[in-house]
């Protein structure tokens, strides 16, 4: 039985075995996207090289046998460059959103899409446990957020956008009015205390998180009630105290505290506070543009300089957001200004270093008038016409409008082996330019797959897997070089290529190119 040393670690397998397969015996990590276990080696993603001791040149572990006394590493400089090029190239072709054009406009980064397919299914409970994720406040943001998710919406281009804030503040105010509102899950209990001066939007915000963190949060209100410019900018018409109150009510059952009448003032005052909390963040409001200093923290043009990350003044353990760091007239800004500050004093307090995980995002641009009108005339199998969103509303107009998502996100993003090994190699997607986006569109290869060529890679495992399953028709390569494509060997009104092997194929796809078409409500952008 041969003997081979895989990056330092020995391991005996029989012969014949491959280096990929000896090397996931030691749990050793060789990329592969075009490798699928029981099938032929394809070496048409060329990620899986390796090299071996007094040998050249690099070999591909996914089809090279082992040999007794075989010595191969795997993480060279040499590899890790080849596979950084390798993964660029595919990343040219790849033609996809990783989030949707809404999602990257949200400043809350709202998973708009998500929200979207729960309320089209009718299942109100999981839409408002996605929005709770990623937004405090969606009750009163439906009111007053100014819809910037809607003027990337793609649909806008040929009709008019999903009224996603709408949409929002149905599901808020259903859950609210279900006498048992969803309180998400905090975590475990710190230990840390952490005091919020002002409850207005982005005081509220930091609030909700701090104490989802597992964090004790104290409110310092000089009113009498919560809410700030939400009380004092809205008539009672446009958000209702109630609302407000009924968010603030959430906020109390996940534990925060809110002391009314405390104005809280100075840089003695400050002082006190630091020295029995753990951190401390001003979210006052605005600024007077006279201002020097704000509790004796020195104030450049009306703002208070605060660090990029993690929100953290120029004094140890006091941050600030809000009006305070970025003054605006947008409420949904506030609020997201609170959440990105409340995640930068969980970085201190937690001890996690400043920054985040590089992640790897492709974006798509935006087909053109002609490419989006035909599709929608000829595909278009949702409801054509937004709501009118000043009516009264049900459960079933919500579900149609929310039909009328187009579906730009990916929705095996995380599970995408491209996306992954082009973060562990630093590959990134180059510029896009401009024009028009060839291949951006679904197809059915089977009674229940949808196929997006724009996303696939060519790497041939469905090809195979239908071939090996025995399907009457399966998929096939079509084109030659850069032409080469998958599709159905014949065209088909009804396509079945892909129906006993379809699950399969689904599982084994890198890049979520294949998927079942119960996972998407629409049909993407159909673009020749």
């Amino acid at each position: 039985m041969p003997r081979v040393m895989i990056d330092a670690k020995p391991v005996d397998v029989p012969e014949g075995t491959t280096i990929l397969e000896a090397a996931r015996r030691v749990d050793v990590d060789i990329p592969a996207l075009c490798h699928y276990d029981g099938l032929p080696p394809n070496t048409s993603c060329m990620l899986c090289v390796v090299e071996i001791e007094g040998r050249n040149g690099v070999v591909p572990a996914c089809a090279h046998p082992v040999s007794d006394g075989m010595v191969v590493k795997t993480e060279t400089p040499k590899l890790c460059e080849l596979r950084r090029v390798g993964l660029e190239m595919l990343l040219c072709d790849h033609v996809g959103d990783c989030h949707a054009p809404c999602q990257h406009t949200c400043p809350l980064d709202l998973d708009v899409p998500a929200m979207l397919r729960h309320v089209g299914r009718g299942d109100l409970r999981a839409a408002i446990e996605t929005i709770r994720t990623d937004m405090a406040l969606p009750a009163v943001l439906g009111r007053v957020c100014p819809e910037l998710c809607e003027r990337t919406c793609r649909r806008a281009v040929v009709d008019q956008p999903a009224a996603v804030c709408r949409i929002k503040q149905f599901v808020a105010d259903e859950d609210a009015a279900g006498g048992d509102p969803y309180l998400p899950n905090a975590g475990a209990p710190t230990g840390k205390r952490v005091a919020v001066i002002g409850a207005g939007p982005a005081g509220l915000s930091a609030a909700y998180y701090l104490a989802l963190a597992g964090h004790k949060c104290v409110i310092y209100e000089s009113r009498d009630k919560p809410g700030g410019r939400l009380i004092t900018d809205f008539d009672s018409e446009t958000l209702p105290e109630s609302v407000v109150a009924s968010e603030v009510a959430l906020l109390e059952r996940l534990g925060v505290t809110i002391q009314y009448g405390r104005k809280i003032e100075g840089a003695s005052a400050l002082r006190d506070l630091v020295e029995s909390h753990d951190a401390v963040l001003l979210a006052v409001g605005r600024l007077n543009g006279e201002a020097e200093d704000v509790f004796g923290l020195p104030v450049q043009k009306a703002r208070l300089r605060v660090g990029p990350h993690t929100w953290q003044t120029s004094t140890d353990h006091v941050f600030a957001c809000g009006d305070l760091v970025h003054p605006t007239d947008l409420v949904v800004l506030c609020v997201a200004g609170g959440k990105r500050a409340a995640f930068g004093i969980n970085e201190v307090l937690s001890g996690i270093p400043d920054g985040s995980r590089r992640e790897i995002d492709v974006r798509t641009r935006v087909p053109s008038l002609d490419s989006l009108s035909s599709w929608l005339r000829d595909r278009d199998r949702n409801r054509p016409e937004r709501i009118d969103t000043r009516s009264v509303l049900t459960l079933e107009d919500m579900q149609c409008e929310a039909e009328r998502c187009l579906g730009c996100d990916c929705q095996h993003r995380d599970g995408c082996l491209l996306r992954q090994y082009s973060e562990r190699y630093g590959a990134s997607k180059p510029p896009s330019g401009t024009g028009d986006v060839p291949l951006l569109a679904r197809r059915l290869v089977g009674p229940s797959t949808e196929f997006e060529p724009g996303k696939c890679i060519r790497c041939g495992i469905c090809v195979a897997l239908s071939e090996a399953r025995g399907e009457p028709i399966g998929v096939t390569f079509k084109g030659r070089g850069y032409a080469l494509r998958i599709d159905l060997p014949f065209a088909s009104s009804n396509p079945r290529g892909l129906d006993r092997s379809a699950a399969e194929c689904i599982h084994a796809c890198p890049t979520g190119a294949l998927s079942a078409t119960d996972e998407c409500l629409g049909v993407s952008l159909a673009v020749s």
